[in-house]
């Protein structure tokens, strides 16, 4: 038997990564505030830029991940990775938010534009800290995620 599709049937699903992203999505006003918080807390200590991520594997959790990490990374995998490096490349932090989702051994970057019209508005407008929209974030996090089974 073939596929029509020419998928490779020894992939994991991705199951796991939709629910993650269907997670951002479903907070993406939370999101979009974290991402740019954490970014101006990270330059604020003069920090080089670091991307927020879920990881799902032992439980869900924020990860970071830094641009050198991921290439690293990409290089390991025979350069496939070169699509979410693509997309680092035309990230634009003043009005998009992007997260790192990892589950089942592979990546997925989630990009999208916040409902205020940037992220920076989306963090004043909650008026809390990053620590606790993370502590927050994290705790809906292991409600939400932490029965995904690895596939």
């Amino acid at each position: 038997m073939f596929d029509l599709f020419d998928r490779d049937t020894n992939r994991p699903s991705t199951r796991n990564l939709k629910r993650i992203d269907r997670f951002v999505r479903d907070y993406r006003r939370e999101f979009a505030a974290l991402v740019w918080g954490y970014d101006h807390a990270i330059e604020a200590q003069g920090g080089d830029r670091e991307y927020l991520g879920i990881d799902l594997q032992p439980s869900p959790r924020f990860i970071t991940c830094t641009r050198p990490q991921i290439e690293a990374l990409n290089a390991k995998v025979d350069n496939r990775l070169r699509e979410a490096i693509g997309v680092l490349d035309g990230y634009d932090p003043n009005k998009e938010v992007l997260v790192v989702g990892i589950a089942d051994g592979q990546v997925q970057i989630i990009v999208f534009l916040c409902d205020d019209p940037t992220p920076e508005q989306e963090f004043e407008a909650l008026g809390v800290e990053v620590e606790t929209l993370l502590d927050q974030l994290e705790a809906e996090m292991m409600r939400e995620l932490a029965d995904i089974p690895a596939s």
